[in-house]
């Protein structure tokens, strides 16, 4: 993280504040569009998702991310249900580090 933030603590500081007060809400988001089939709202906000876990290197949660972002586009919601059940674990995972790693 530290690497990706330029060594600017302050950077990632801020980054981290940003993923922990929007995360919750995307992953809401993402569960509400797929529980109403909404493929475009659920590919925003699983795109959105994306760039913070790269940020954060939670490189298997960009894959679920992208996966799932893919099956909306295509309207497939083959197996979405699990995968959105997986990313909302990878969020609170990763909230839950940030949170130690920042105190």
């Amino acid at each position: 993280m530290m690497e990706q933030a330029g060594q600017d603590s302050v950077l990632a500081r801020e980054l981290t504040d940003v993923f922990l007060d929007t995360s919750d809400a995307l992953v809401s988001d993402i569960e509400k569009a797929l529980l109403n089939s909404n493929w475009p709202e659920l590919a925003r906000a699983s795109h959105t998702l994306k760039s913070p876990f790269g940020f954060f290197g939670a490189d298997e949660s960009v894959k679920v991310a992208q996966s799932i972002e893919t099956q909306a586009d295509a309207e497939n919601d083959s197996d979405l249900t699990e995968q959105v059940s997986l990313l909302r674990q990878n969020v609170e995972q990763l909230q839950a580090e940030l949170r130690q790693f920042f105190g």
